[in-house]
């Protein structure tokens, strides 16, 4: 898990994203200060996300 501030991760969102994509973990920051946790969804063996909270399949 890092920790980066809003805008490191606006100036390298790719590389957060790849990362993301990749298990880790991100904390994201305002000025060092905390302000979320950023994770990847949980997928089922085969890639596919298992759920994501709200979304209802049309």
């Amino acid at each position: 898990m890092i920790k980066i501030n809003i805008y490191e991760a606006k100036t390298h969102l790719s590389r957060y994203l790849a990362m993301l994509s990749n298990g880790q973990s991100v904390l994201l920051c305002k000025r060092n200060r905390l302000i979320a946790e950023i994770r990847p969804l949980p997928v089922n063996g085969y890639g596919t996300v298992l759920a994501i909270y709200g979304y209802k399949k049309k």
